[in-house]
């Protein structure tokens, strides 16, 4: 298949990344209150979270319209873009994931300090 063709399991991981992500940002908003950071740190994680968030929901939106797969291979089986797209979907991804990856352990490590 070229990548013209919508892969149908990559549509609905963008759906459920979208639902995923806004049900994140959500819960990370609800704990926010609780957290003992610097103002600082606090500005730092709240960023890496929405674009690590966003980045991630683009990644898997891009896969879908350019029938990307590398980086998504049970979603995008049997399509494949060019290595210019499958790059940016992979960047685009690990970079959403080493985002959100950071934002979570700095509002662990200020909920362990606002209970401590």
């Amino acid at each position: 298949m070229g990548s013209s063709a919508w892969p149908p399991r990559m549509g609905v991981s963008v759906h459920v990344a979208g639902l995923q992500s806004g049900m994140a940002l959500w819960a990370l908003g609800l704990m926010w209150q609780y957290l003992a950071l610097p103002d600082g740190v606090q500005r730092t994680a709240q960023v890496l979270a929405i674009v690590g968030l966003y980045a991630i929901f683009a990644s898997i939106l891009l896969a879908a319209l350019w029938g990307a797969s590398r980086s998504l291979p049970i979603a995008g089986a049997g399509h494949q873009a060019s290595q210019l797209r499958e790059a940016v979907v992979t960047v685009l991804i690990a970079g959403g994931s080493l985002a959100i990856t950071v934002a979570v352990a700095l509002v662990l490590w200020g909920l362990c300090a606002w209970k401590a």
